[in-house]
């Protein structure tokens, strides 16, 4: 029988997502699959969703078993989705909902550093590319090839206040855990452990 996701890594990009992932992964009764970012529940944001049906969503668990307590998934774009935690919340209302934080103007500039290493950036000033952002919202100066103006748009990247209202809007706090990222690069080894007990 295939696995149901009942927990989330819900963003945000730069905030140690990856290394939460990795740190869960090997847990015995934990079960995350080897594709991060399935971006499944945001359908708002275009390149998103990459897996984008049900029965393919669901494929991403079915090695999980009996023994694992927790079954979860990492997709940093649902917490800057509109519409993504609402839908998890359809999916699975009792879910256990983790948020990575972190100073947005730290965040917004290790992004860019990131995509511009991707290619999908191609403006390296990023004072520049942050005054870009009106211009490419609008379909002017974007990088060629960019799938989606959504991937250049700093601010809407950075509004963690406002992702985090919504997430608390929607999941009760009990469900939710807030992660500072300066927290957890200070003691992963502490951190990793209230994740497990907050699981």
């Amino acid at each position: 029988m295939v696995g149901k996701p009942n927990f989330f890594i819900a963003g945000a990009p730069k905030c140690g997502t990856t290394a939460l992932y990795e740190y869960l992964r090997p847990h015995p009764n934990i079960f995350m699959p080897e594709e991060k970012e399935p971006h499944f529940f945001a359908t708002d944001l275009y390149p998103y969703p990459v897996v984008k049906t049900l029965e393919k969503y669901l494929q991403l668990f079915r090695d999980s078993t009996e023994a694992h307590l927790r079954i979860g998934e990492a997709s940093v774009q649902y917490l800057r989705s509109s519409v993504a935690i609402a839908r998890i919340y359809e999916f699975q209302p009792a879910a256990k909902i983790i948020a990575m934080l972190r100073n947005p103007v730290d965040m917004v500039y290790s992004y860019h550093s990131e995509i511009l290493d991707w290619g999908i950036e191609d403006e390296s000033d990023f004072e520049t590319a942050w005054r870009l952002q009106e211009r490419r919202s609008r379909g002017l100066d974007l990088p060629p090839g960019i799938a989606s103006p959504l991937l250049v748009q700093y601010a809407a990247t950075g509004r963690l206040a406002e992702q985090t209202q919504r997430l608390l809007s929607i999941f009760p706090p009990s469900q939710v855990k807030l992660i500072i990222y300066d927290d957890f690069a200070a003691s992963p080894q502490r951190v990793y452990a209230e994740v497990l007990e907050f699981l």
